[in-house]
């Protein structure tokens, strides 16, 4: 893998938990085999709890946060102040240099708004790559919230698996991981038993047209369909809770989680 591109999407709850120090722990040891890996990150568990806090209650339709002015205040200030300053620092700790951003800095991701009955939710338009570029190009790791404008100066906030996708697809990674809080896709999560262990792009494709996948799981498969349409051999959706899971998954062969073909 010396050279190849790697993004890696991390959810909040990984943050929250003990697993921070083993994911950082990860991610530079990946970069210190020649790796050039990107981070991106969510923050939903941190965004609601916040969001309760100060007595609003979130709001989910079709598994985007309806964000509100207010809501996106929330947004802004859990994402850029406290799960990017976690996992940076956590990176650092381990021996890594990581370096921040929001996909607002240098319109990293230009949007527009998905809905207007979601609020301030933007659908990424276009990806401007340069900085990302140029961040692994120097040898850092970048971590990316998933904010975005629309160039007017108005800030939205962004699905973190659909970030993740749009950009590996954009940097034309060789390898697309989805850490989550979930062992991998189900085609119906009430079933445990309906996980999806292997599958190639097309019949992921088939299935997310029928609507198969419902609630969170929805934007997490077409995150990964969009990560498909780059350069990326395999997709993989892996359980975020379990200890160095994205270790086990590319460099055993013992599989876990879903790994998607294209």
């Amino acid at each position: 893998f010396r050279g190849a591109r790697f993004v890696i999407k991390v959810g909040g709850e990984l943050v929250d938990g003990p697993g921070l120090v083993s994911f950082a722990r990860d991610i530079v040891l990946l970069h210190s085999v020649g790796i050039f890996v990107t981070v991106v990150h969510g923050g939903g568990p941190q965004i609601s709890r916040l969001m309760k806090q100060i007595g609003i209650e979130p709001e989910f339709r079709n598994g985007l946060r309806v964000t509100d002015q207010q809501t996106l205040e929330v947004t802004k200030m859990v994402l850029l102040g406290t799960v990017q300053t976690a996992i940076v620092s956590a990176i650092g700790a381990a021996g890594g240099r990581a370096v921040g951003l929001s996909g607002i800095d240098a319109s990293l991701f230009k949007v527009h708004q998905t809905d207007e009955s979601l609020g301030y939710v933007g659908t990424i338009d276009h990806v401007q790559v340069g900085p990302v570029e140029h961040l692994i190009g120097s040898g850092y790791i970048p971590v990316i919230s998933s904010l975005g404008t629309d160039g007017n100066g108005a800030v939205f906030n962004v699905n973190a698996d659909t970030a993740a996708g749009e950009l590996a697809a954009a940097l034309n990674a060789e390898k697309v991981v989805f850490l989550t809080n979930v062992p991998g896709i189900y085609e119906d999560f009430e079933r445990k038993e309906t996980l999806i262990s292997e599958v190639d792009a097309g019949t992921l494709r088939s299935m997310y047209d029928r609507k198969i996948f419902s609630g969170g799981m929805a934007p997490k498969v077409e995150a990964v369909l969009h990560a498909c349409k780059g350069k990326a051999t395999t997709v993989h959706v892996l359980d975020g809770r379990q200890p160095h899971v994205m270790l086990l998954e590319l460099f055993t062969g013992q599989g876990v989680g879903t790994m998607v073909f294209p």
